[in-house]
């Protein structure tokens, strides 16, 4: 069904001495004025809220001494739709309009549900369902366009691959809900560490993809020391006080790779290599020390 505003006007003109004036819909708190059949008080694509629709109104009939026809529905207690013609109307013409105004309203009401599902459905593919974060299907998408942009500006990215430390034995000894809180709280403190420019995806289990835009070697310092400041705080489940660390690799673009699938195995391979050595992080050379005393133990305390 077309509701772009030709239908209902083609409609409208087919209706004996009427004339449409304007058909206003009600979206986002305020009317949007869909098509006006001649220059008025109300101008085509303009938003304006209820009460600033009838101010207009008042003072435009109050002005020209001419008023309008006016029809809407509502639903909630909220307005919908706004009709305002001129011309004499009778009762069968008003009872016509009515009905195709309530038709108009239920289209658009099921125009809206259709657009809110598919969005819903859009989201849900590329995210997270329990730590509303990325997913993997989001970073290879999206993670390639990334390097493209920074391949075109000539920037450097910091490619990370973090896995939890300590994550299967909480899930082993207090259970999956525990687990999935862990992995919520965690993914809160990774919203708190990471810049605008950055990206964080969730790519499976306690397993964790980073993409660092623009930064250089003492910034990936820096912001370690505050990834690793925000992991390893005690976090407090319903029954018990929890710690938790990571290992993790860190990979380079340009200098290392120039596609997202190799940048993403080398540091997975990095990190590995960490949990191996038992280090915090292995960034290929090792060229960046932290001041980091963690033991790089899960260490769960009952609460």
């Amino acid at each position: 069904m077309d509701l772009s505003g030709e239908w209902f006007l083609q409609l409208f003109e087919d209706l004996p001495k009427l004339k449409l004036k304007a058909f206003l819909c009600w979206e986002e708190r305020c009317f949007v004025v869909r098509f006006s059949s001649e220059p008025s008080f109300l101008m085509k694509g303009e938003k304006l809220s209820y009460d600033e629709v009838w101010s207009r109104y008042r003072t435009f009939s109050k002005t020209l001494r001419r008023r309008y026809n006016v029809f809407s529905t509502f639903r909630d207690g909220e307005p919908e739709h706004l009709i305002f013609l001129v011309g004499p109307v009778s009762e069968r013409e008003a009872i016509l309009i009515q009905t195709l105004l309530k038709s108009a309203a239920a289209w658009e009401r099921e125009r809206r549900a259709l657009e809110r599902a598919l969005w819903e459905n859009e989201y849900l593919a590329y995210h997270d369902p329990l730590t509303d974060l990325p997913n993997r299907r989001y970073l290879e998408i999206f993670g390639e366009r990334y390097l493209t942009l920074a391949r075109r500006e000539k920037k450097e990215v910091f490619v990370v691959f973090l896995d939890l430390l300590g994550f299967k034995r909480i899930n082993d000894l207090y259970g999956h809900n525990t687990g999935d809180e862990v992995l919520k709280v965690v993914s809160d403190r990774f919203r708190k560490v990471v810049r605008e420019s950055d990206l964080v995806a969730r790519i499976g289990g306690d397993e964790f993809v980073m993409l660092l835009y623009d930064m250089k070697e003492d910034g990936l310092k820096r912001f370690l020391e505050r990834l690793y400041e925000q992991l390893e705080c005690p976090m407090k489940t319903e029954r018990i006080v929890l710690r938790i660390s990571a290992n993790l690799g860190v990979s380079r673009f340009p200098q290392e790779g120039e596609e997202l699938k190799s940048l993403v195995e080398l540091a997975d391979q990095r990190m590995y290599e960490a949990k191996r050595l038992g280090l915090p992080f292995v960034l290929g050379d090792n060229s960046l020390p932290l001041n980091h005393s963690s033991r790089l133990v899960g260490v769960e305390g009952k609460f």
